[in-house]
């Protein structure tokens, strides 16, 4: 027992000595500071970046090509000099066709690329990259709520476990009182040596569930640490009770479909461009060109261009055939999917609504069951002291109150963790919180 009291002094000294902080400070620091939620930032910069790239498929093509070579290659030689606009008639000697002299030639192009017509391959694309974006941009904010509803879901079981403590602590106070007072608990009296063995086993049982309390919110602590809350052992949640805190940052999600389900619809519906991009690969692509040349040899240099309008058509590739189909299956499949998700929601959210109604209703019993034991306790402990009841009698009405109290808090702590579960499946932040997506 001397090691559980050690233990307990421990415990409270620490809480007495940890800074209070508030959950909008503890939301702050995690949101600036989650890697989930800059990964989800950074992602999005990427996809605005493949969007930016996908928005420019009208602008043409320009490329430039240079070229210096050594050659005594016939073909090659000859088709040089022809570069050149430097051909004679001695160049068609048989000997010297067949067997030229390496010469050193220099070779430059600039040209422009314009497709006229893609068969809406290209703009099919800029629209999925575009919708794409916007998945991208709820996708953070899917990462945000979720960090948002987990930071909360720790911080009020945090409540939940110091109120518990605080409780935990009177119902110990209370048994070190009666202890103090007890003078009948020899073994020549049975009756009055059972109450005490009751009362230190009580007391014992009180103190393990303080260091549990106590452990279970220190491991809460990390949880938060690792979501980028730095200040695991040395604070402690702000003076405000559970059911304070879910009507503020804890409110109930919206009607509308969740952001989860909105990302999940954006993607399904860029897919209905990936079969417009499969389709365009069967049709004619036009286009215009020019380029404009170089060449540089020993003997001369010269410029020419060549321009015009060229066509282009898979008649038939068997790697294309089906593909526009395949996809189409692959985007109704997506829809379904999208419609499912939003109905699973639909039917937990409702599930979860009417728990934690049920849960709501069940916490006021609660609590006004443990005023009134609390209110028993001082009669019971009065009539103690006058001798009206045992100690026996004192014993089961205080473990009746730590019954009570870790029911309370098993109870609070469901209730958070079900209001947590609703906010992760809404569409945007509650409004009681600031910095979050716009």
């Amino acid at each position: 027992m001397r090691r559980f009291g050690i233990l307990s002094l421990l415990l409270v000294a620490r809480v007495a000595s940890a800074e209070a902080v508030d959950f909008r400070t503890v939301w702050s620091e995690v949101r600036g500071a989650a890697s989930g939620l800059r990964a989800a930032e950074s992602a999005k910069v990427a996809q605005e970046g493949e969007s930016q790239i996908a928005g420019r498929h009208w602008l043409p093509r320009v490329y430039l090509g240079a070229k210096v070579y050594q050659t005594n290659d016939p073909g090659a030689a000859f088709f040089g000099l022809l570069s050149e606009r430097a051909v004679t008639s001695a160049d068609f000697d048989p000997a010297r066709l067949n067997h030229p002299d390496a010469k050193t030639y220099t070779m430059g192009s600039v040209g422009v690329d314009l497709p006229l017509y893609e068969g809406g391959l290209r703009s099919a694309n800029g629209d999925m990259q575009k919708e794409l974006l916007v998945a991208a941009d709820e996708h953070v904010r899917v990462t945000e709520i979720e960090h948002y509803a987990e930071a909360a879901r720790i911080y009020g079981m945090c409540l939940a476990g110091r109120d518990r403590e605080r409780r935990l602590l009177r119902v110990r106070d209370d048994l070190d009182e009666l202890l103090k007072r007890y003078e009948l608990g020899s073994k020549a009296n049975p009756v009055g040596y059972s109450g005490l063995l009751g009362l230190k086993t009580l007391r014992n049982r009180v103190v393990g569930l303080l260091a549990e309390t106590r452990a279970k919110t220190l491991a809460l602590g990390r949880g938060l640490e690792a979501m980028g809350f730095r200040r695991a052992e040395t604070w402690t949640p702000e003076k405000t009770n559970v059911s304070d805190f879910i009507a503020t940052y804890l409110r109930e999600a919206d009607g509308a479909d969740s952001a989860r389900v909105r990302e999940a619809q954006l993607k399904a519906g860029s897919m209905e461009r990936v079969v417009q991009m499969e389709a365009a690969r069967t049709l004619p692509r036009v286009g215009v060109f020019g380029e404009q040349s170089f060449a540089a040899g020993d003997r001369d240099r010269a410029n020419g261009y060549t321009a015009g309008l060229y066509l282009q058509w898979n008649i038939f590739d068997p790697s294309d055939s089906g593909r526009s189909s395949t996809a189409r299956s692959r985007a109704v499949s997506a829809r379904y999917q999208v419609d499912a998700m939003a109905a699973n929601e639909r039917a937990e959210g409702q599930a979860m609504a009417a728990a934690a109604e049920a849960l709501d209703e069940n916490l006021k019993l609660m609590v006004s069951s443990e005023e009134l034991l609390d209110e028993q306790a001082k009669v019971a402990a009065t009539l103690f002291r006058n001798g009206s009841i045992s100690a026996l009698q004192m014993v089961e009405v205080a473990s009746r109150r730590t019954d009570l109290i870790v029911d309370r808090s098993e109870a609070e702590s469901r209730l958070v963790e079900v209001k947590a579960e609703r906010v992760k499946r809404s569409s945007s932040l509650p409004s009681s919180v600031n910095g979050g997506v716009k």
